[in-house]
């Protein structure tokens, strides 16, 4: 509940701190429990982006990361390229502006001390947003320097229990040229297919 929520840190594509206590404490109450851990798209970043950074030293016997965002600054390049991503773009920041909004109720003491409020309500995009807010609350010198320090990408290559990686060809955001196709090691299972010819085969079991 946000009403509990009181760190400084809201929306962080590469903050890892509560996935690994949450984890910490489900393994701490059920310490027999064989835990699993499963994210997409910027949850599939943070979660391969942890399960890099504490390595064998990880109580999941195993995850699933979907449509991951893999590489952020190659994502924030991909996405204003065309009119397609473009309107994705905009989705995603009218919902973190909504979403900063919302905090901004419960949090106002903290939040408003951090945030450029005044930037983050003239926001355009995802970058926008992510200047105005998730760099200066993260403490990031540049916009770019949060996209590459956060990007699971650098990660991958330590992750050391079973991942089982579901990325799509035809991502309108979680572009292909940002899936590490050379970085994945042995506990890594990289399952890509084309997003546009899978749903057409769903419509046609359905029918």
């Amino acid at each position: 509940m946000l009403d509990g929520v009181l760190s400084d840190c809201m929306y962080n594509a590469g903050w890892t701190e509560d996935i690994r206590k949450i984890v910490d404490h489900l393994h701490c109450q059920y310490p027999e429990a064989p835990l699993f851990a499963v994210g997409t798209s910027i949850g599939a970043n943070v979660l391969v982006k942890y399960l890099g950074e504490d390595g064998v030293n990880i109580p999941l016997v195993g995850a699933a990361a979907i449509c991951s965002t893999w590489d952020l600054l190659i994502c924030d390049r991909f996405i204003n390229r065309k009119l397609v991503q473009k309107f994705y773009d905009k989705a995603l920041t009218i919902g973190l502006q909504g979403y900063a909004q919302l905090s901004s109720c419960r949090h106002q003491p903290i939040l408003s001390r951090l945030a450029d409020w005044e930037g983050i309500k003239k926001s355009r995009s995802v970058r926008d947003f992510d200047n105005y807010a998730t760099r200066l609350v993260g403490k990031y010198e540049t916009v770019d320097t949060y996209y590459r320090r956060c990007s699971s990408a650098s990660f991958v290559g330590n992750v050391s229990v079973p991942l089982l990686c579901i990325s799509t060809l035809d991502d309108p955001v979680c572009t292909r040229e940002a899936i590490p196709w050379d970085e994945c090691n042995p506990f890594i299972l990289l399952e890509v297919e084309n997003l546009h010819q899978e749903a057409i085969g769903v419509i046609i079991l359905i029918t």
